[in-house]
């Protein structure tokens, strides 16, 4: 920054505070109290300023009919006998029967190849204790139990033969296989 801007900005400056300072000065202080004190004290028109006993012990013998919350916590108040029932039908209306588990393929896909001579691909498996390979064309079955349908190029989809449920087991390396 040059010399000559430091000087209008100092200039600038000085002048704000200048007037910062008349415009403070010149304010009025505000008076606490009443200013009005040409007006005369007028009290209520009450015709008899006795207790009302009558009126306290009505109010001392209603009960309270409402909800009964502790307003001390933020949550919402606690539901009624008739709404907790309402709540538990319209749950038990709503609940949807679970299925059947999800199918369990004790093998791992981790490759296919293609049969130059049929034409269809064949699935490499791997039995679950890492012994037994399995090799599987399109329409084999897979340990007796489970009817290869497609073999893609990262997934294969089996379909179990005693239930006819189907499932997609997707590519892998074999756990054996996995830090090499």
């Amino acid at each position: 920054m040059s010399k000559r801007t430091q000087t209008y900005i100092l200039g600038a400056l000085l002048v704000i505070l200048v007037g910062a300072y008349f415009s403070s000065r010149n304010q009025t202080a505000v008076l606490p109290g009443v200013l009005a004190a040409d007006m005369k004290y007028q009290p209520m028109n009450i015709e008899d300023p006795a207790l009302r006993l009558d009126l306290l012990d009505k109010i001392h013998k209603q009960e309270y009919e409402g909800r009964h919350r502790d307003i001390f916590s933020a949550g919402p108040p606690p539901l009624t006998p008739e709404e907790t029932r309402k709540i538990e039908a319209s749950r038990k209306a709503a609940e949807v029967p679970a299925g059947p588990p999800p199918l369990d393929v004790q093998a791992t896909f981790y490759g296919y190849a293609l049969n130059l001579q049929t034409g269809k691909r064949q699935a490499f498996f791997l039995a679950s204790n890492n012994e037994d390979v399995f090799i599987v064309s399109e329409g084999g079955t897979l340990m007796n139990r489970f009817k290869v349908l497609k073999i893609g190029n990262n997934t294969a989809e089996l379909e179990e033969i005693s239930s006819g449920r189907r499932t997609t087991v997707n590519l892998e390396l074999p756990a054996s296989q996995g830090g090499q």
